[in-house]
């Protein structure tokens, strides 16, 4: 899942691309192994447990509030997703320069993308 607004530059969604490929962003494991196991058990039809099995009746029974509400917690963890992968990409990146340096010094070459 990931967050978009507005247009996007063409680099940009190319070095998004890249940080999927390399599994830097969109790579929640504690998440996505929670959804996949809650899937398999049958608790809840697309994993989210709590927003489905126990807080489903309760929404529903809320009306217009509970539909706002289930729309805020989606939001909330949408947020969550984007934020966690804007750590990430950006304690990527510091490694990535802090490799080239240590490369640098060791007189090893690299491109880029090595």
């Amino acid at each position: 899942m990931s967050v978009q607004f507005g247009l996007r530059q063409p680099l940009a969604m190319d070095r998004y691309r890249r940080y999927l490929e390399l599994g830097v962003t969109d790579t929640n494991t504690m998440y996505g192994d929670l959804k996949n196991l809650l899937k398999d058990t049958k608790l809840s039809s697309d994993g989210n447990f709590g927003t489905d099995s126990l807080l489903k009746p309760l929404i529903n029974s809320l009306g217009k509030t509970g539909e706002l509400a289930k729309k805020g917690l989606d939001i909330a963890q949408k947020a969550y997703v984007a934020s966690d992968d804007v750590l990430k990409i950006y304690n990527f990146e510091i490694e990535v320069a802090r490799r080239g340096r240590a490369y640098a010094k060791a007189g090893i070459k690299k491109t880029q993308d090595e």
